[in-house]
């Protein structure tokens, strides 16, 4: 869309609530916010989890949680809401092994939270589509490349320096726990390297817009 073309979108009372219809960009906006609080109540739950069950490794994964939820709110991106979803698809998963009993490892038994979690998620994705379609968004493809070279480099330099951290702080890789613990922060890591890169919040990555300023923003 040119810079002298403005689209009109209609405004609604609706679009609010878990199941109503998306139907204009203020709902697609109000969508992923929710989809975004719905993931910080489950980083808390899983944090208490942590504290009062599981241990150290459902901390992180509530971290990580609560970081896919504050990229999203940020970001409105379609890549942040295809993560979440895929996580919360993959816990659902593994809550219906572990109460098939077909998986003993962390996590709980609640089906019916589980698969309200993952629609939730892909409710994130649907809104962040169609919240772009109609901003008329246009990818900035060699800013995106430029931006997944820097993301790969760094996240590498991350990774590296976590598992030397974890070795100074006395993780032994061999025990289940704690290679656990180190992987969900190589995770945690990795998002966060992409969040930051991808969000331009480096002072050299600040010009490297992923959209072009013609589609109605320079994100």
């Amino acid at each position: 869309m040119g810079s002298g073309q403005t689209q009109a979108t209609p405004t609604s009372s609706k679009g609010s609530g878990w199941f109503s219809k998306i139907e204009t960009k203020e709902h697609a906006e109000r969508a992923i916010k929710e989809v975004s609080y719905a993931l910080y109540v489950v980083a808390v739950i899983d944090a208490l989890i942590g504290l009062f069950w599981q241990g150290r490794s459902m901390i992180l994964e509530a971290l990580f949680v609560a970081l896919l939820g504050f990229l999203l709110q940020r970001s409105k991106s379609r890549s942040v809401a295809l993560v979440a979803a895929a996580y919360a698809v993959f816990v659902c998963g593994l809550t219906i092994a572990a109460k098939a009993g077909v998986y003993h490892g962390s996590g709980g038994t609640n089906v019916v939270l589980a698969l309200i979690v993952a629609y939730t998620a892909w409710r994130g994705v649907y809104a962040a589509v169609l919240y772009h379609r109609w901003l008329g968004s246009r990818v900035n493809v060699k800013h995106v490349v430029i931006l997944t070279v820097i993301t790969i480099v760094a996240t590498v330099v991350v990774g590296i320096a976590i598992l030397f951290i974890a070795a100074a702080l006395g993780y032994d890789f061999d025990r289940d726990e704690d290679s656990n613990a180190v992987g969900s922060m190589l995770l945690i890591g990795a998002v966060a390297t992409c969040g930051i890169v991808f969000n331009r919040l480096l002072p050299f990555t600040r010009r490297l817009n992923v959209l072009r300023p013609d589609a109605g923003t320079a994100r």
